[in-house]
């Protein structure tokens, strides 16, 4: 009986000091399994963590027909904003993710919220702002490319009624002159 009531009291003192350190940070987490909840607790956002770096794997095509079976539960939402992260993504793929993000991090757990506005949400706007700010760019030197072109040809048309008048200056520069000296000699 003592010997038994040793072991339990070993075996609560070892869950006991299992717990501190696992408080303490000395102990890693066991989260094999761990499923995709919406959740503040580590093994959660451990198990989104894994999902967006094995999804980050996949191309575009796999990606949108996972996207394409997934429901409307918020946790299928989130696992559609994150499968359309990548930068292969088309840029209306993931702007529909990003107003989606918008109204789900509003329900979300707020320390699981806050990480998500960080690393998905913030990053995502700023990606999508660079990319439009580069589509505006494009869009304006092609106008000036345009331009230009429209420019030189106008440019190269002006050139050659210069060189026609030119031309015309000259030959009446040298009718003049044959005139003058057609006048000397019947002068002479």
């Amino acid at each position: 009986m003592r010997i038994l009531i040793g072991l339990l009291l070993l075996l609560s003192g070892c869950q006991s000091l299992q717990q501190s350190l696992q408080q303490q940070g000395y102990l890693q987490l066991s989260c094999a399994g761990s499923a995709l909840r919406l959740a503040d607790d580590a093994c959660s956002q451990l198990a989104w963590l894994d999902y967006w770096q094995q999804s980050a794997q996949l191309d575009w095509p796999t990606r949108k027909a996972m996207i394409a079976k997934l429901g409307e539960q918020p946790e299928e939402r989130l696992q559609a904003i994150i499968l359309s992260q990548p930068s292969d993504t088309p840029y209306q793929s993931r702007l529909r993710a990003q107003q989606s993000m918008q109204t789900l991090i509003k329900s979300l757990p707020p320390q699981l919220a806050t990480k998500l506005d960080l690393l998905i949400y913030q990053n995502a706007q700023k990606m999508l702002e660079y990319e439009s700010a580069l589509v505006t760019l494009g869009k304006l030197n092609a106008r000036q490319a345009a331009t230009l072109s429209e420019q030189d040809s106008q440019l190269t048309e002006q050139q050659a009624q210069l060189d026609a008048m030119h031309a015309q200056i000259q030959a009446l520069l040298k009718l003049e002159q044959r005139l003058t000296s057609q006048e000397v000699t019947n002068e002479q």
